[in-house]
């Protein structure tokens, strides 16, 4: 739009000088409208993020409320976490393997595999 650049060696007139000023006055006005614009963009953004976070680990504590296995009867769980042990026994036992594995999921499974006597 401007027929002056900075590799133009040619010096404006004082009524292109003019337009010029105007012309960088507007530029300059609109560029800080931009870049508010772009900091509130970022602020909202990251305030929507935070609450995707939230709606994320919302979902997923309902999801785990509704997971299958929390309606099984002790009775059940109790002869999968046997069927769960290794053919082999480890002494001292392995962290990553049943019956010590299944003391980690949750509080119940803890109790429960702790007074399975079947696994110990």
């Amino acid at each position: 739009n401007i027929p002056f650049s900075s590799l133009n060696d040619i010096i404006p007139s004082d009524v292109d000088a003019r337009r010029i000023k105007t012309s960088l006055t507007h530029a300059t006005l609109e560029l800080k409208q931009l870049e508010s614009n772009i900091t509130q963009t970022q602020r909202r953004l990251e305030s929507l993020c935070a609450r995707r976070d939230e709606m994320v680990d919302q979902t997923e504590r309902y999801r785990i409320a509704l997971a299958p296995y929390k309606r099984l009867p002790p009775e059940i769980l109790r002869e999968i976490f046997v069927a769960c042990l290794p053919e082999t026994v480890h002494l001292p036992p392995r962290t990553d393997e049943a019956p010590l594995v299944l003391t980690r999921v949750c509080a119940s499974w803890r109790i429960l595999a702790l007074d399975t006597q079947e696994l110990w």
